[in-house]
């Protein structure tokens, strides 16, 4: 289970208790990030894609074999539920075991993208940084500020460049080899533009492509009143808010796990791009 290798944070969370009063109390943390690494094992909270596959199977509850010891309950199988960008808060049992096969897949299809990157961007980035100084030392010698917030323009573009403005904004000045500065500035520009329109670069292989996430109120806390749905909610909208740039793929919340049938352990994992 990816939780017993991932470094614990501890937060504090309100909480109603039965008086409608507030209440401090603790709970537990913990986040994974798996890389690009296949044989990768879990270290000071990363892991590789073996363990992300070994843990999206346990959470969705799809072993590949029959698990060594015990990691749940079978006849409590029926209360845990999965969020889905599609479908919302369902019953897992009611998610068929195809669609969790196709998840699973498309999950770790995004951690095994490639990890080269092509060499002719590598070629285009050096002949843009090169292309990039002989701009800014042709800069060096305007006094004019005009012309220097032209060049700047220029050199601080981002993104696709317009490039005829941009060299319309500098040629309008008055400065030394116009016709030879204007060339190379061209030549920047149509350089940065081609990169900006190619393939982005590919995943380095010890960059983190998913995070698996979950917390837990320990059972001495004995946390009540919160609904199965609210867990869930609690940590989708921690990671919407926090991290709204990276996608949920989908949150489990396994009731499964306890054989005492307590709320007290019921806990959500989250997986995020």
């Amino acid at each position: 289970m990816a939780e017993a290798k991932a470094k614990p944070h501890q937060y504090n969370i309100q909480h109603e208790d039965k008086m409608n009063d507030r209440k401090i109390t603790s709970m537990i943390f913990k986040t994974l990030n798996y890389t690009n690494e296949i044989k990768k094992k879990s270290t000071n909270g990363h892991g590789g894609r073996r363990q992300l596959f070994k843990s999206l199977r346990h959470s969705l509850r799809i072993p590949a074999s029959q698990p060594k010891k015990l990691e749940w309950f079978d006849e409590q199988s029926h209360l845990n539920l999965i969020w889905l960008p599609d479908t919302g808060t369902i019953k897992l049992n009611d998610y068929p075991k195809e669609q969790r096969e196709s998840l699973l897949a498309k999950i770790t299809n995004e951690a095994e993208a490639p990890t080269l990157v092509k060499n002719d961007r590598t070629e285009l980035l050096e002949a843009r940084t090169k292309l990039k100084n002989k701009v800014k030392n042709a800069s060096k010698k305007e006094t004019d500020e005009g012309s220097i917030l032209a060049f700047q323009n220029i050199l601080n573009v981002s993104g696709i460049a317009d490039t005829e403005q941009l060299l319309s904004d500098l040629d309008q000045f008055d400065i030394k080899r116009k016709g030879q500065k204007l060339d190379t500035a061209r030549q920047f520009l149509e350089c940065h533009n081609e990169i900006e329109r190619g393939p982005k670069p590919l995943i380095r292989k010890n960059q983190a492509v998913i995070q698996e996430a979950f917390f837990k109120f320990p059972a001495k806390n004995e946390v009540k009143g919160l609904s199965p749905e609210k867990r869930i909610d609690l940590i989708r909208n921690f990671y919407k808010a926090i991290f709204p740039e990276y996608p949920i793929h989908f949150v489990v919340l396994h009731c499964d796990e306890d054989t005492d049938l307590t709320e007290h352990s019921d806990h959500p994992h989250i997986f995020i791009s």
